[in-house]
């Protein structure tokens, strides 16, 4: 038997369906609220309650750990313990419930937030910086408790960059949407690099991390392999759209004010605007990753790349139940 956390999620449907098509054992989905998806049984708990969890882990061999609560750099400070309890405490509990049970392997999905917001050039694993955010530090202190206990034989970490692909919900998603209804002003030519992967590439390589015993105690990057500038994403999303690049761009330096602008709007009502210093960081920012490890050790290979995902992604936009 297999468990997968967070099943009805966007990388947890897509691996689900993946160990479905490969047959080789019982899917077990854990969720809070009830699901239909490619799995042979579900089990509604939330992990970060006091609920019994040996019923989740029953006869499991194998966890994969994709329920997490996740952020898109917005989340204030205040809520560091909520993201404790959840991604920190609903983890060790699944995890301490796992080892009672005699689970062999736990593949926890984890996400490059873990190590920093801003990292220097292409970061690889060994990069050490101290997450600041909510969220990458709960991610960083269960990935912590995790490697350190020794209670389960087969531990694997996968910190995932942003994830793309039809049905995703992340800042590429807002933008396409913002685009299709003509809603955002053509992006300035910035040179920065943005690493990004694929959802099916990403259920790949926590099956190989689950599947591989190299991947016992070792922590991975993934991505496919290929850092995007903004600038070449709007021109892609353009040509995917059927739709000619406009000649001409909003200056940085007026995106730069703009944010700043919507930053002591926001302080001072309370209130959100759409433009902040934050969504032009993340618009124009480098976060630049190195997968290597994996493709050598595992043989991960990615097989996408965001241009060729993108048609898939605006047709997805436009179905009324993205939005």
């Amino acid at each position: 038997m297999i468990l997968v956390t967070g099943a009805s999620g966007f990388v947890g449907r897509e691996l689900c369906r993946k160990l479905s098509l490969e047959g080789k054992a019982r899917v077990r989905a854990l969720f809070r609220h009830p699901a239909q998806g490619p799995w042979d049984e579900s089990i509604c708990i939330d992990l970060a309650s006091e609920s019994d969890l040996a019923a989740a882990v029953r006869n499991v061999d194998t966890v994969f750990h994709l329920a997490a609560r996740t952020d898109d750099g917005t989340a204030p400070v205040r809520e560091a313990p909520e993201f404790h309890r959840v991604n920190f405490e609903g983890t060790r509990r699944l995890f301490d419930a796992a080892a009672a049970g005699s689970v062999q392997r736990f593949v926890y999905a984890s996400s490059v937030k873990a190590m920093g917001e801003k990292m220097e050039g292409r970061a690889n694993e060994g990069a050490w910086q101290s997450p600041t955010t909510p969220y990458g530090m709960s991610k960083r202190a269960a990935e912590s408790y995790l490697l350190s206990s020794g209670k389960v034989p087969h531990v694997s970490i996968v910190r995932a960059s942003p994830v793309y692909g039809a049905g995703s919900k992340g800042n590429l998603a807002r933008l396409i949407r913002a685009m299709s209804r003509g809603m955002f002003p053509p992006l300035p030519k910035v040179e920065n690099a943005r690493s990004m992967v694929h959802v099916e590439d990403l259920a790949d390589a926590l099956l190989l991390c689950a599947e591989r015993t190299q991947a016992g105690g070792r922590v991975f990057i993934v991505t496919d392999g290929r850092p995007y500038a903004t600038r070449e994403m709007y021109e892609w999303i353009c040509e995917a759209m059927g739709r000619a690049t406009p000649r001409w761009s909003v200056p940085l330096g007026a995106l730069e004010t703009a944010g700043r602008l919507g930053d002591v709007f926001n302080r001072l009502t309370g209130l959100s605007l759409p433009i902040h210093s934050g969504m032009v960081e993340r618009l124009f920012g480098s976060a630049q990753f190195d997968s290597s490890l994996i493709e050598r050790t595992l043989g991960f290979q990615p097989k996408w790349d965001l241009r060729k995902a993108l048609p898939d992604m605006i047709r997805g936009a436009s179905e009324p139940n993205s939005r």
